[in-house]
C-alpha cells in the first residue's frame, strides 16, 4: 500500500514537472513568434504595427534589451523621439555593454532641444559611476563572490602551508582579495542603486513647464522639450518632483513624464 502511495506521489510530481517545462516552453515559444512578427513588420516598414507587436510582448511579461532596442528603432521611424530614447533607455538598462544601442540613443539624443551640462562631480564619484554602468550589477555581485571565495581558498593555503614563502604569498593574496572584494561590493551596490532604485525619466510633451510647486497654480520655473532626460523622485497629486541634469528642480506633470 505504502508503495503504491509513494508510486502515485512520485508520478503526480512528475507529470507536475513536465506540464511546469511545457507551459514555459510554450510561452517562449509564442514569445519569440510575437519578436518574430514585429521584426517582420519593422522591416516592412510598417512601424505602428512593430510598435503595437512589441508592445503586447512586454506587456506579457517579457523582459529583453532586444525588444526594447528594437522597439525605440521602430519609435525613432516614426518620429516619436521621447518613446526611442525611452526604450533605448530601458535597453541599456538590461545590456549596458551593448554598443549599438549607445550609437543610437547618442544618434536620438542629438535632435533633443535641450542642452544641459551636468554638475560637476568629485573625481571618485566620476569614477564609481563608470564602473557602475560597465556592466551588470549582476555581475559586479557575481565578481565579488568570486573574490571572497578566492579570499577564502587563500586563506586555507595560509592556514595548511608549512612553507614561509607560500605563508608570505597566501597573506599578501588574502589582502589584495579582500580589498578587491571591498571595492566589487561598493560598485555592485552602487550599479544595483543606478538600475533598480534611482528613478529617471523621459519629457514625452513637446514642452513642459516646470512649476515650483505639484500643480497648475505653481510658479513657471522653466521649460523642458520632447526627450529632456531627468531624474525622478516623489510624485504628488500627479506630479513627478524631478531634478535635470544641471541641478535644477521643480515638478512636471506625469502625463508629461515617461519613468525609464
Amino acid at each position: 500500500m505504502k508503495k503504491k502511495i509513494k508510486f502515485g506521489i512520485s508520478f503526480w510530481i512528475l507529470l507536475c514537472s513536465l506540464c511546469t517545462v511545457w507551459l514555459n516552453v510554450a510561452a517562449e515559444s509564442k514569445e519569440l513568434e510575437l519578436f518574430h512578427q514585429g521584426n517582420i513588420a519593422y522591416q516592412k516598414d510598417d512601424f505602428s504595427t512593430a510598435i503595437r507587436t512589441y508592445q503586447i510582448l512586454i506587456k506579457s511579461g517579457y523582459r529583453s534589451s532586444e525588444v526594447y532596442f528594437n522597439l525605440g528603432n521602430a519609435y525613432f521611424k516614426s518620429d516619436s523621439l521621447a518613446k526611442a530614447i525611452v526604450n533605448y533607455e530601458r535597453a541599456k538598462k538590461l545590456n549596458p555593454e551593448d554598443e549599438d544601442i549607445d550609437v543610437n540613443l547618442k544618434t536620438t539624443s542629438i535632435r533633443v532641444v535641450d542642452k544641459m551640462d551636468p554638475v560637476p562631480q568629485i573625481f571618485y564619484k566620476r569614477w564609481l559611476h563608470s564602473l557602475s554602468i560597465a556592466i551588470t550589477s549582476e555581475s559586479w555581485s557575481i565578481l565579488f563572490l568570486v573574490l571572497v571565495w578566492l579570499s577564502f581558498i587563500a586563506a586555507l593555503f595560509y592556514i595548511l602551508s608549512n612553507s614561509i614563502l607560500l605563508k608570505k604569498i597566501s597573506f599578501f593574496l588574502i589582502f589584495l582579495f579582500l580589498i578587491c572584494s571591498g571595492a566589487c561590493f561598493i560598485v555592485a551596490k552602487e550599479s544595483h542603486s543606478i538600475t533598480e532604485i534611482d528613478k529617471q525619466g523621459i519629457v514625452t510633451a513637446s514642452s513642459a513647464y516646470i512649476k515650483s510647486s505639484p500643480g497648475e497654480k505653481g510658479n513657471d520655473l522653466f521649460i523642458l522639450h520632447e526627450g529632456a532626460k531627468v531624474d525622478a523622485f516623489e510624485v504628488l497629486n500627479g506630479w513627478q518632483k524631478i531634478r535635470t541634469a544641471n541641478g535644477s528642480v521643480g515638478w512636471i506633470s506625469l502625463a508629461q513624464l515617461e519613468i525609464i
